[in-house]
């Protein structure tokens, strides 16, 4: 990562992002729970960007030969279906918005509810949990890397 400190906002959400993520890999409802809410009470743009950031470096570190739509598809049914023995009612609709919005095709024009804060803190995380068994790096990895592409951009973006 840079040498350039993290602001005090993305500093938040990499303390709070690992959390919900490591409670879905144990399936504690209790523990997940509390740390989503608590992941739902940061900034929402922010967060939404870097776990976005995070979908799309592991999905695209899974398939190094290109994504499919059977790719995505089997990542959103294999999401539910791992987390629907623990997550009272996972929304596969949301995460095919968080998936689609990973990878910015997603036009929010067509949605007539967008996921809230709440929803994008609960289901990124599950989605993330589902996706790191058999990733190639550990999520400290895909946190860091993710973090300082964003830094990088918002250099290259600010006068």
């Amino acid at each position: 990562m840079s040498s350039r400190p993290l602001p005090p906002a993305a500093r938040a959400l990499a303390a709070a992002i690992p959390a919900p993520v490591a409670a879905a890999r144990a399936a504690d409802a209790a523990a997940f729970a509390a740390a989503s809410e608590h992941l739902a009470s940061l900034d929402p743009a922010r967060a939404g960007l870097l776990l976005g950031g995070m979908v799309r470096s592991v999905l695209e570190e899974r398939h190094p030969d290109g994504l499919a739509t059977e790719d995505l598809q089997t990542a959103v049914e294999e999401s539910v279906r791992s987390a629907v023995r623990w997550f009272p009612a996972p929304d596969p609709g949301v995460l095919v918005v968080l998936l689609t919005s990973a990878f910015g095709v997603h036009d929010a024009g067509e949605e007539t509810t967008r996921p809230t804060p709440l929803d994008v803190a609960r289901h990124a995380p599950l989605l993330l949990a589902h996706l790191l068994d058999g990733a190639p790096r550990p999520f400290a990895g895909y946190l860091a890397g993710t973090l300082a592409e964003i830094q990088r951009a918002e250099t290259v973006e600010m006068p």
